[in-house]
C-alpha cells in the first residue's frame, strides 16, 4: 500500500468510486493523520465528505428464513 506523504499528492475525484478504489491502495502517512487531528484546514477540506463502508457478507436465502422465522 503506497504511503501518502504530502497534500499535493491526493488527488481529484470524480467520483465515489475513483476515489474508493484510490483510498484501496494508499493510506496516509502517520504525519499527517496528526496534522488532521490538530485541525489542519487543507486536511479536513481533502477529508471532506468522505465516505466509510462497511463489506458485510450476505446470507443465504436458508439462512434468512431461519433469522426471520426467529424474529417473527
Amino acid at each position: 500500500m503506497k504511503v501518502i506523504t504530502r497534500m499535493e499528492d491526493i488527488p481529484e475525484f470524480d467520483s465515489h468510486n475513483e476515489e474508493n478504489a484510490f483510498w484501496n491502495g494508499h493510506q496516509l502517512s502517520p504525519e499527517l493523520w496528526a496534522e488532521g487531528q490538530r485541525g489542519d484546514p487543507e486536511l479536513d477540506r481533502m477529508l471532506e465528505g468522505l465516505v466509510s463502508v462497511k463489506v458485510v457478507a450476505s446470507q443465504s436465502e436458508d439462512e434468512t428464513r431461519v433469522s426471520d422465522k426467529r424474529a417473527g
